[in-house]
């Protein structure tokens, strides 16, 4: 189920997941330096940059959210 965080799908493997990049919760004009991965509505991971950088646009998130999926940096179990 797609909502205002999600950002796009991918499928792998036959396995389709979710990618979201949250709002901050503090300011929902401003995304969080991390991102969601989910399967079936659960997650089953996260991606974030490294210490001081941020995610300067959606496909930036996806990019490293498709590689972790891709490298099995997902609780697939």
């Amino acid at each position: 189920m797609m909502n205002e965080a999600t950002i796009g799908r991918f499928t792998w493997d036959g396995i389709e997941y979710e990618i979201d990049w949250p709002f901050e919760l503090d300011d929902e004009s401003t995304r969080s330096d991390y991102g969601v991965i989910y399967r079936d509505g659960e997650q089953v991971g996260e991606v974030c940059v490294k210490f001081g950088e941020a995610f300067e646009t959606k496909d930036d998130v996806i990019d490293a959210a498709i590689e972790a999926i891709m490298a099995g940096e997902v609780d697939d179990a």
